[in-house]
């Protein structure tokens, strides 16, 4: 007799998330109302794209909320809840434009920026 496992018990991993991608809608709506900007996401639906264009012009939306160290500092701690949560693993990827939004931040630029955020999650950097 052959077992076999149920894809859903199995455990998952994603092999590519960015910070700012993996942003919760609420927090995307509170850092939008802290700076001013519009926030590109309804924190009650959650996020929804059109279209590839669609979700690239809220990605980069969100991204522009990102201004502060403990911005960048709060989301990577709401990544790992997250991933916790799901019982996921996964590869962080930050992207150029957020370590350099995260190095203006900090005033110690781009590196120092990126080993601020594996600091305060480490336990996402598998």
């Amino acid at each position: 007799m052959t077992a076999q496992r149920s894809l859903v018990a199995l455990p998952k991993t994603d092999l590519h998330i960015h910070l700012e991608g993996s942003m919760r809608a609420a927090t995307v709506a509170e850092l939008a109302d802290r700076t001013g900007r519009l926030s590109p996401v309804d924190p009650r639906e959650g996020w929804s794209f059109a279209s590839f264009g669609d979700f690239l012009a809220q990605y980069d939306a969100a991204s522009a909320c990102l201004t502060e160290l403990d911005d960048f500092r709060r989301v990577a701690r709401e990544l790992c809840d997250d991933l916790a949560a799901a019982a996921s693993r996964t590869q962080r990827s930050p992207s150029p434009s957020s370590t350099t939004r995260c190095g203006s931040a900090t005033g110690a630029g781009p590196s120092k920026a990126c080993s601020t955020v594996s600091e305060t999650a480490p336990a996402c950097t598998t």
